[in-house]
């Protein structure tokens, strides 16, 4: 592995058939293009698509302390490990260059007020779970005193490169499942357990309903009459808040709910009224 470009002391590019970010303490210090890299210095190897990301990427890298850089990716290495899912390229650039202006704006005292948190903590506790942690650390190391807003934000830069969307989709997402779950509310009139592992499930699956509604990518239904027959059956109350979450979607976002995902609300919300209280 050669060095194609140094960016600082600690990245330094190299070429193979993709261009890449190498992360190293010390691994561009006094290299030039051509020579070697030190394999053993490696920490973290950045593969990035994305040309204009890249470009950008590399001259956040030398301005940015190392140590916030290693703490970011750590802990978007154990999200990805513990839960599996994948992140857009962007997470790189827009959580880096986010946290490195919460710090500088902390030694001057600016703060900002997240609105959308109670509803981050709701919709995404995973992911404010990890905000939270990298918060935590942030102010550990750095000495900053970063409020719980700025989990709040870095949760929401996770959700975006989950849901491969920018800012303004992942704030239409959320408005679109707090609506759901105030007709669910005040049909039934119960109070959530947001605890519940029933109640993650579902807005869960809301999350992901109302990308495909507010991207108008519904899935090609796979009819499955005989058992949405019985599940309404079974739950007539279930069935008629779903009626009216039908209605809301088509009044609002002029797109049409099949049966199959008719079925799975009515299943994720029969689970939920077992294990909720009524109001």
């Amino acid at each position: 592995m050669k060095v194609h470009k140094v960016i600082n002391n600690n990245f330094v590019i190299v070429k193979d058939v993709y261009e890449m970010i190498v992360m190293g303490m010390g691994i561009g210090f006094k290299k030039k293009p051509g020579d070697q890299v030190e394999e053993n210095k490696i920490i973290k190897t950045f593969y990035l698509s994305n040309d204009e990301i890249r470009c950008e990427l590399y001259q956040l890298l030398d301005e940015v302390p190392m140590e916030l850089i290693q703490l970011i990716e750590d802990i978007l290495t154990d999200f990805r490990e513990k839960t599996g899912r994948q992140l857009n390229d962007t997470i790189h650039l827009s959580l880096i260059d986010h946290l490195n202006s919460a710090i500088l704006h902390d030694k001057e005292g600016i703060y900002i007020t997240n609105a959308l948190l109670y509803d981050i903590k709701r919709f995404y506790p995973e992911e404010f779970r990890y905000g939270k942690a990298l918060l935590d650390d942030v102010n550990r190391i750095y000495g900053t005193k970063l409020p719980e807003d700025e989990a709040g934000f870095a949760a929401l830069h996770i959700v975006n490169a989950e849901l491969n969307d920018g800012e303004n989709q992942t704030y239409k997402i959320t408005c679109f499942m707090k609506e759901i779950l105030r007709i669910v509310h005040r049909f039934f009139r119960i109070e959530f357990d947001e605890e519940s592992p029933y109640y993650y499930r579902f807005t869960t699956h809301l999350k992901f309903f109302a990308q495909r509604i507010i991207n108008k990518k519904m899935h090609p239904e796979n009819k499955k009459e005989e058992l949405f027959t019985e599940i309404a059956k079974m739950y007539p109350n279930v069935y008629l808040c779903v009626s009216a979450i039908v209605k809301f979607v088509q009044k609002e976002y002029k797109e049409e709910v099949g049966e199959e995902e008719q079925l799975y609300l009515m299943i994720h919300i029969s689970k939920l009224l077992k294990n909720t209280r009524k109001s």
